[in-house]
């Protein structure tokens, strides 16, 4: 009986998984800059300059919104998708993994971003369910991980 609990991973704390956060909210902030530039410089390509200092073809742009919703999301999935890992969580040693301990797909990964509500789904870590509420409708959570020697 001790060896099924000391073989199940650990789930990863609140303070881990809000620490993760908060380094991952960087480099994010840092992702959206350049996704804005970005818009900036296609914008300027196809109407001129005066068409962000004077029109402001870009303020309150349903377009541009999508556009750094999808440059957000992709960091997430695709660090998700290609090690369980994003930067933060790197730096704290949690991963993510599925309740089959597999990787994430694409459409979990959507489902888990999308109720996260900004790490305060993760409120759920103080009750009986030990899981965040975008661990239960993606079917994962994120698992303390032992430095490889």
């Amino acid at each position: 009986m001790t060896d099924n609990a000391s073989s199940l991973p650990k789930i990863a704390s609140f303070t881990k998984r809000t620490a993760a956060l908060v380094y991952d909210a960087l480099v994010v902030i840092a992702i959206l800059l350049l996704a804005t530039a970005l818009a900036m410089i296609v914008v300027t390509l196809i109407y001129g300059s005066e068409a962000i200092s004077e029109q402001q073809i870009l303020r309150e742009n349903p377009l541009l919104f999508i556009w750094l919703l999808f440059c957000w999301f992709y960091y997430y999935c695709w660090c998700w998708q290609k090690a369980g890992q994003t930067l933060g969580m790197k730096t704290w040693k949690i991963k993510l993994v599925t309740d089959d301990n597999q990787t994430i797909s694409c459409k979990n990964a959507l489902i888990r971003f999308c109720s996260s509500f900004f790490g305060l789904a993760n409120i759920g870590l103080f009750f009986p369910i030990n899981k965040g509420w975008q661990d239960l409708l993606s079917h994962s959570t994120i698992i303390d991980i032992k430095k490889s020697k």
